[in-house]
Order: C-alpha cells, then structure tokens, then sequence
C-alpha cells in the first residue's frame, strides 16, 4: 500500500512532498513467508507512479530541462552579454541585496539613491550582507574587502552612461530614467504598472 506521503528536507530546506512505502510494515522475512513483499511491492508502485507526487516530479524533470533549449536563442549561437557595471536604483532590501549578489559576481555596481540618508543606508546594508557571510564562513575577509571595493554610492545618473544594465528597484518619480544606449533597462519592483522593460 502506498501512503500519501512525508515530510523531507534536501541540503537543509524543504523539498518536495515524497510518497512511501508502507508495506515495510511488514518484516522481509515474514513478507517472503507469506509471498507478500513482491505483490505490495508491486502493488505500491503501481499506485505511487501514478500519483499526482509522482506527475508533478515528471513533470519538474521535464520543465527543468526545458529551460536550457530557448527556440531562437540557444539554437541560433547567442552568447550571454558580459556584465561589468550595473546600475542599481534603490538601496533598500531588494535593491542591496541585488548589489550583493552582482558584487560577489566580481561586477562593479553604481547604487543610486535620492539622497545621502538613503544612500548611506543602502551601502551599510551591502557591507552588512558581506560581513554575514563571513561570518557565517561562506565568504573570506579579503575577498569581501574586494566585492565591497567594486560599489560606489552615487546621486545622479552621471556615471550611467557607460554601465551594461539598469536594474530599478524604488518605486516613485527617480523611476523615470531616460534609457541608457546599449545597456537593458529591467525592474525588480511590482507593484507599479509596468512599462517597456527592456531597453537594447
């Protein structure tokens, strides 16, 4: 017989609903005595693979892979663009946790804020993000001192002349930059009506 299922956990976080098996109620020994282990064996399987568990992961398998075969993307030869320099517009948690995450990515990023209060925060929020992971050992002391140095703190869009991505994440009228030539223009904010995202 096969139950719905249990709780499990994969590297630490929770992961998909598994089903069992419940005929190990029944001891091997006892089970061959009887002829049983083969038949509710074969019984469980029968209703495990056919299980919405069991659809679902068929289907993530499937989806997962989709993912690497874009129609006229990754059958025409298009290479990803180099990032260098991104633009970040806003340093609160979203936004300095996008600095971050470039940062650590060895890309220099410009954090643009609409006033030194604001900016100040937004940077001792990146220094604090680094400092975490040293402390937590997933990051040594000298390679945070170099993603930290890639970071500048600006309040004008002077220095986004030359940078590959402009990533908004503050709502309100700083929005509404002029895009910038060759870079792409996206938004991690969602609650504002969108508009063209992408700027080539």
């Amino acid at each position: 017989m096969a139950g719905e299922g249990h709780d499990v956990h994969w590297g630490g976080r929770p992961a998909f609903l598994l089903p069992f098996n419940l005929s190990k109620s029944i001891s091997s020994e006892e089970g061959h005595k009887l002829g049983l282990i083969d038949a509710l064996e074969a019984e469980s399987f029968k209703q495990l693979v056919l299980s919405d568990t069991a659809k679902a992961l068929v289907h993530v398998f499937f989806a997962q892979r989709a993912t690497s075969k874009v129609p006229k993307v990754t059958d025409v030869g298009l290479k990803p663009r180099p990032m260098k320099k991104v633009a970040v517009i806003g340093g609160g948690l979203m936004g300095s946790g996008i600095a971050t995450a470039l940062l650590l990515s060895n890309i220099r990023v410009l954090l643009k804020e609409i006033n030194s209060e604001y900016l100040l925060k937004g940077i001792k929020s990146v220094e604090a993000n680094l400092k975490g992971l040293v402390s937590r050992g997933k990051l040594t002391q000298d390679k945070a001192g170099k993603a930290f140095s890639l970071l500048k703190g600006v309040l004008d869009y002077t220095e986004f002349k030359d940078v590959d991505m402009v990533i908004e994440t503050r709502e309100g009228p700083q929005i509404d930059v002029k895009p910038v030539p060759h870079s792409i223009d996206s938004t991690a904010s969602s609650s504002f009506p969108q508009r063209s995202q992408v700027q080539t």
